[in-house]
């Protein structure tokens, strides 16, 4: 099973990516605008191995706000998996778990990790990604979902 992981930037050089990726056993799946151009992807992917890391094995679809945003994305690909209600989250600097237009889709915060744009991913985020996957009961979780 694949995890999608927002990767914001390609330069992948903190600790807590490194430490997530290696203790979860985590697969990045890109569900940014980094995914757009083959380019822009192999940016990513290069830092990524710079680092020891895989590569991303994947990229979400790229859907309209209308169709629901990057909440929509992620969960589309989601569907697409074996298990598609296996362990997964995704990381973002965005409020998924907020629709993205009334009635929208969103994440749910079983899934879900909100980094703070100000700070970037943080060790708190990593340890709270890491227990999500492995389904712990952790205060990381906020209220369950009510939006699909």
């Amino acid at each position: 099973m694949a995890y999608p992981m927002q990767v914001i930037r390609p330069e992948i050089r903190h600790p807590t990516v490194l430490c997530f990726v290696a203790l979860s056993g985590a697969q990045i799946v890109l569900s940014t605008t980094w995914r757009e151009t083959s380019s822009q992807r192999n940016a990513v992917d290069a830092q990524l191995v710079k680092h020891g890391m895989r590569p991303s094995i994947a990229c979400t679809p790229r859907l309209s706000v209308l169709r629901g945003g990057r909440a929509a994305e992620i969960l589309a690909w989601a569907h697409t998996q074996r298990n598609p209600a296996g362990p997964w989250v995704a990381l973002d600097d965005i409020d998924l778990t907020q629709p993205a237009r009334p009635g929208g889709p969103a994440l749910c915060a079983t899934n879900f990790v909100h980094v703070n744009p100000a700070k970037g991913l943080t060790r708190s985020d990593g340890d709270c990604a890491i227990a999500l996957l492995l389904g712990s009961k952790s205060s990381c979780v906020g209220a369950p979902c009510t939006t699909t």
